[in-house]
């Protein structure tokens, strides 16, 4: 985990404890974010350079809420 992605999970926890879900949803561990978030920024990119499916649209939208992100 780099700093980067150590300050965004630390920033996850801390949002995840003032805005729990309902349902009871398990908090993501350390190397699960990491897989998550590394993913959402490599479809952040192919946005960014709009190469983007539809179906990455909709994945970019579920990991911004499962890593509580915009």
């Amino acid at each position: 985990m780099n700093a980067q992605q150590h300050r965004r999970f630390l920033s996850y926890l801390e949002l995840r404890d003032y805005f729990p879900k309902m349902g009871g949803e398990l908090v993501l561990d350390a190397a699960t974010f990491v897989a998550l978030d590394t993913e959402l920024a490599a479809l952040l990119k192919r946005q960014a350079k709009r190469e983007t499916t539809p179906e990455d649209v909709r994945r970019i939208a579920q990991l911004r809420s499962m890593l509580l992100r915009d």
